[in-house]
């Protein structure tokens, strides 16, 4: 057996008669419902209803596709009753088809840990404090190649001296005034 339909009676439903559904005798699917699940979907603008779902195997195709058996919606006028089915050689293709998008899906989490890894790095590498030599990548008012030593930082801004000098009162005198995101250290980065 597979997914067995019912149809709705809308006659007996406008009249009250909650308890109206009567079986077509249709049974779709033989030999490939894989499983049923359910999920909360939103079937009008403000409606949320709980859905059912039967997960089949399309053999035209080689692949599992989802299909609606029925839901809490008062609008639903078809519902179906499914078993599980499902004939082996089917069910080992797409067992395999599974594996083969969950290693796939540990490999793209693995690459995308690495670059969120990588760009962490690379953020604290080039994140202004004092004494740390910095180089101007971008921006208008100073232009990009400006090197100079951190010696004062405050939010996002950065003071740069660009060069040792200082006056009577030991302020630097050739400095610059920098946002930090157009800041890149001048060491290497650490491996």
């Amino acid at each position: 057996m597979a997914i067995t339909w019912s149809q709705k009676d809308i006659a007996a439903y406008n009249k009250g008669q909650y308890d109206c559904w009567s079986e077509t005798g249709e049974v779709t699917h033989e030999g490939l419902v894989i499983r049923t699940y359910s999920e909360d979907r939103r079937v009008m603008s403000d409606i949320w209803s709980i859905e059912r779902f039967a997960l089949v195997w399309n053999p035209e195709t080689n692949s599992s596709e989802s299909v609606h058996i029925g839901g809490a919606f008062e609008c639903n006028t078809r519902s179906g009753d499914a078993v599980v089915d499902i004939l082996p050689e089917y069910l080992a293709i797409h067992e395999a088809q599974e594996e083969a998008a969950r290693i796939a899906n540990e490999e793209y989490q693995r690459k995308a840990h690495e670059e969120r890894a990588r760009k962490r790095a690379l953020a604290a590498h080039n994140y202004p404090e004092r004494g740390k030599v910095m180089r101007v990548v971008r921006g208008r008012k100073v232009p990009k190649g400006t090197t100079g030593k951190v010696f004062w930082v405050n939010g996002g801004r950065v003071g740069l001296a660009l060069s040792d000098e200082k006056d009577e009162r030991g302020r630097h005198k050739d400095v610059a005034w920098v946002d930090s995101a157009y800041l890149e250290n001048t060491a290497p980065l650490p491996v």
